[in-house]
């Protein structure tokens, strides 16, 4: 019997962002009522967690014993993987930067200007209807001084004296936020995707 093959934590977080653009196709089904495309969803969903699972499974000195699996609250679970988010890329410069929904490229590889880790609350990409707008605290940005610079990137008209970006091609957002104070973009990791 062989040993599984160790996996790498970069290849757990491609996983994920797979299983992330997997979950927002789903609840896009899910709000167009689209049977057999929902269980297609479904079915992929499901499959990219259980591949998810084996590759922590397999990384060293992982105790996977029940407690350990039990489900995070939605307060901690966001701020315990933007945590990792912000670490990794405080040390590394940008990789192509892409819409977590269509994968249209926004930024290419080391494009940005700098990385902040300052907080801002963002309205979540998807609303609840007939309720006040919701937002979440997101922390760390890249930065990109020159709006010229993006592939893709859209930008709304000031709401609440904020401008904020978002997927020029399918308007998924929003991605980040224009500073008032620089006109500096700042882009939220854990709202778009990096691929290598």
């Amino acid at each position: 019997m062989s040993a599984a093959p160790k996996t790498t934590p970069d290849a757990c977080l491609n996983t994920l962002d797979k299983l992330y653009t997997d979950l927002l196709h789903l609840v896009t089904s899910v709000e167009k009522g689209s049977g057999s495309e929902l269980t297609a969803r479904l079915r992929n969903v499901e499959s990219e967690l259980t591949t998810f699972k084996d590759q922590v499974k397999s990384i060293p000195n992982i105790n996977m014993s029940s407690s350990n699996l039990s489900p995070v609250s939605n307060s901690t679970s966001p701020q315990i993987s933007q945590e990792t988010i912000v670490q990794k890329q405080q040390t590394e410069k940008n990789e192509p930067l892409n819409c977590p929904f269509c994968t249209s490229k926004i930024l290419l590889e080391g494009k940005a200007d700098g990385f902040s880790d300052i907080e801002q609350d963002l309205p979540l990409p998807r609303q609840q209807k007939g309720l006040e707008t919701q937002k979440e605290s997101v922390k760390g940005f890249w930065i990109v001084k020159d709006m010229f610079t993006f592939e893709n990137a859209g930008f709304t008209n000031s709401v609440d004296g904020m401008k904020y970006l978002t997927c020029a091609d399918c308007d998924f957002g929003p991605i980040g936020f224009v500073d008032k104070d620089t006109k500096f973009n700042l882009i939220a990791p854990s709202r778009i995707l990096q691929k290598p």
